[in-house]
């Protein structure tokens, strides 16, 4: 096996040993990463917002990362969909890529993963999606739309009554576990 004799090739984290049809072993680098041993880092492909679907395939603990820009007070809704990944995990970093914001693992519909979050400052954001166990592969398609005035649906249409000194409500549009409703009364 040319990855493993005379000489093990190193890859790092970032990238797996490969053999061509000559016989000469390679580092095939993850998405963002490139160099003889992966090394090097690559500005992620941009996500677009516009509903365009991306497609991407992960292999076992792989993650793919995208940017995306974003204008301040709009409404983004990130979704995954599953085309033979068995289960999607997904998170959306501030733009210095470090700072976590959302993550979401199972959407209201299943194994998909689903952001929905207002941008607080223009910028530009990454959305890093791995499977949710790290043997887990296959493939999926990404989405970011832009969601319009009244496209959201408003948690506040029907009236929750309490005498609790503090409350806490969270909303899932078209969950399937329903709204929930906790106190510290």
């Amino acid at each position: 096996d040319p990855c493993v004799y005379p000489v093990p090739l190193d890859c790092g984290r970032h990238g797996v040993c490969g053999v061509e049809g000559s016989g000469v072993a390679f580092c095939n680098c993850n998405d963002g990463y490139e160099g003889e041993h992966c090394e090097g880092t690559v500005d992620p492909p941009e996500l677009p917002t516009d509903g365009t679907a991306v497609t991407a395939t992960i292999r076992p603990g792989e993650s793919r990362r995208w940017r995306m820009r974003a204008e301040e007070g709009a409404e983004y809704r990130i979704a995954t969909h599953l085309f033979g990944l068995p289960d999607t995990v997904m998170h959306l970093y501030a733009p210095d890529g470090t700072t976590e914001l959302a993550e979401n693992d199972d959407a209201s519909d299943g194994r998909n993963s689903e952001i929905e979050w207002t941008c607080p400052h223009v910028g530009t954001y990454f959305i890093v999606v791995h499977g949710f166990a790290a043997e887990q592969q296959g493939t999926f398609t990404l989405t970011s739309s832009q969601a319009l005035a009244g496209e959201r649906e408003d948690p506040c249409t029907n009236t929750v009554a309490s005498d609790a000194r503090a409350a806490v409500i969270s909303f899932m549009p078209n969950a399937v576990r329903g709204d929930t409703y906790a106190s510290d009364a």
